[in-house]
C-alpha cells in the first residue's frame, strides 16, 4: 500500500485487514521500490498523486523491472477523474482504477482476487518444481533399472513416456494460456480506438446528423462486441462449473439457423460473403435450448466469416440422416492444417495466434460450440483438406421424438 498520507494508509490497512494477508505500508515511491526489491508481493495498491515520485512514475518503474513487472496495480485517486488520466494509468500498467472515497467492499474483493491468483501461481510453481525433480529422479532410476529383466524395463519405459506426455501437455497448455492472455488483451483494447474516435467527435459538438449517426453506431457496435466477448468468457466459466441449465423444448432446426444467421448477418455482409441456407426437411426438429443452439451456430458462422477472405462463400446445409439432424457449415476460407485440426476444439486453441489477432477471436468459440452441442447429446466434427482449401464443420443432433 503506497500513499503519502499516513491516515490514508491506516484506512487501507483497516479495510484490507485479513489474517491471510501481510500488509506493507510505504509513504513514498522510493520507499515502495525498496520494499518491492526485497520482497514478493501479490498486488500493489497505489495512490496516484504523491510528492516526488508520482504513482504513474512508480508504476512505470515497477513494470520496467523484471522482478516486479507482473505485480498487478490498483490505482487509488481523488484527483484524476478525466478519461485521459484513466487511460494514462492503464498504459502505465494498472489493472484497475478506483476513485476516492473508496468502497471498502469493492477494494477488498479486487485485492482478494489478486491475492488468490498469487497464491495459486506460487502453488503452480512449487508443483512444477516437484514435477521437474520427480522427472530427474526417475531418469536416474532408469539408469539403475537397466540391469533388471526386460519386463521391468518395459514398465519403466512406459512410465517415462507417460511422464513426458504429461510434461509436453503442460508445456502446450502453458503456451496456449500465454497466447490466450495476449489475444485477450488485444481483443479488449481493439474496440477502444474507434470508441475514443467517436467520443472525440461528440466532444467537439458536431451537428452533422450523418457524423452523429456514425459515431453512435460505432460506439454501439464496439460495446456489443465487448459484451459478446464477456458473455463468451462467462459461458466458458459456467460450463466448466456445470452451471448452465438448458431450457429444453422441441425446436425447429430452421428456427435455430435463422436466429444464428440474423446475429451474424452484419459481419457476413460487411465482409461481402455469399451465404446460402438449405434446410432439406422443413419439419426437422431437435429437443434442446433454442438460444444455446443458436449460440453454437453463431460461433460456427462467425468462424467461417472471419477466416474466409472478403467476397467468399459460406454454405449451410441441414438434412436428416439416421435418426439425427446433420448441419454442415462449409466455407472456401483459409482452411486448417492437417496437423492442427485435432486442436481446433480445445479451449483457447488458436491455429495461428498472429492470424487470430488480425481477424479477431480468443480461441474459445469452437470449444464453446463443442460443449454446447455435447450438452444436447450431439457431436461436432471439423474437416479440411489443408491450408487454402476451406473448412467444413458438421454438427449432428438427435431428432426430437
Amino acid at each position: 500500500m503506497v500513499d503519502d498520507e499516513p491516515k490514508n494508509l491506516v484506512v487501507l490497512e483497516t479495510v484490507l485487514d485479513d489474517p491471510g494477508y501481510r500488509l506493507v505500508r510505504a509513504t513514498s515511491g522510493q520507499d515502495a521500490l525498496l520494499e518491492l526489491m526485497s520482497e514478493e508481493f501479490a498486488v500493489l495498491v497505489l495512490d496516484v498523486r504523491m510528492p516526488g515520485m508520482t504513482g504513474f512514475e512508480l508504476a512505470e518503474m515497477v513494470k520496467e523491472r523484471r522482478k516486479t513487472s507482473r505485480i498487478p496495480i490498483i490505482f487509488l485517486t481523488a484527483y484524476y477523474n478525466e478519461d485521459q488520466h484513466i487511460l494514462e494509468g492503464y498504459e502505465t500498467g494498472a489493472v484497475d482504477y478506483l476513485h476516492k472515497p473508496i468502497n471498502p467492499t469493492v477494494l477488498r474483493s479486487k485485492v482478494a482476487v489478486f491475492a488468490e491468483l498469487h497464491r495459486r501461481g506460487r502453488a503452480l510453481e512449487m508443483a512444477n518444481q516437484l514435477l521437474t525433480r520427480e522427472v530427474s529422479e526417475r531418469s536416474l532410476a532408469e539408469a539403475r533399472l537397466n540391469e533388471l529383466n526386460a519386463t521391468l524395463d518395459r514398465h519403466v519405459t512406459e512410465r517415462t513416456l507417460k511422464l513426458q506426455e504429461i510434461q509436453a501437455r503442460l508445456v502446450a497448455e502453458h503456451r496456449r494460456k500465454d497466447e490466450f492472455l495476449a489475444t485477450l488483451a488485444h481483443e479488449l483494447r481493439n474496440p477502444l480506438a474507434p470508441v475514443r474516435t467517436a467520443i472525440g467527435l461528440l466532444r467537439r459538438g458536431i451537428e452533422d446528423p450523418n457524423k452523429l449517426k456514425w459515431a453512435y453506431d460505432m460506439m454501439d457496435r464496439q460495446v456489443k462486441a465487448l459484451a459478446r466477448l464477456i458473455d463468451d468468457l462467462m459461458d466458458v466459466s459456467r460450463i466448466n462449473q456445470g452451471r448452465i441449465e438448458l431450457r429444453r423444448e422441441a425446436v425447429a432446426v430452421s428456427d435455430v439457423l435463422n436466429d444464428a444467421v440474423e446475429t451474424v448477418r452484419p459481419l457476413i455482409e460487411e465482409l461481402g460473403h455469399a451465404l446460402s441456407i438449405e434446410v432439406r426437411d422443413a419439419e426437422a426438429a431437435v429437443q434442446g435450448d433454442r438460444t444455446r443452439l443458436a449460440q453454437a451456430f453463431v460461433n460456427l458462422l462467425s468462424n467461417a466469416a472471419k477466416y474466409t477472405d472478403r467476397g467468399g462463400r459460406i454454405d449451410v446445409v441441414a438434412a436428416v440422416e439416421d435418426h439425427a439432424v446433420s448441419i454442415t457449415v462449409l466455407d472456401n476460407g483459409i482452411g486448417i492444417s492437417p496437423d492442427r485440426i485435432h486442436e481446433v476444439f480445445e479451449m483457447f486453441a488458436q491455429v495461428d495466434s498472429r492470424l487470430d489477432r488480425i481477424r479477431g477471436g480468443l480461441g474459445i468459440g469452437l470449444a464453446l460450440t463443442k460443449r454446447l452441442v455435447e450438452m444436447h447429446g450431439g457431436e461436432v466434427l471439423a474437416h479440411s483438406k489443408g491450408l487454402g482449401c476451406g473448412s467444413k464443420f458438421e454438427v449432428r443432433l438427435p431428432l426430437s421424438a
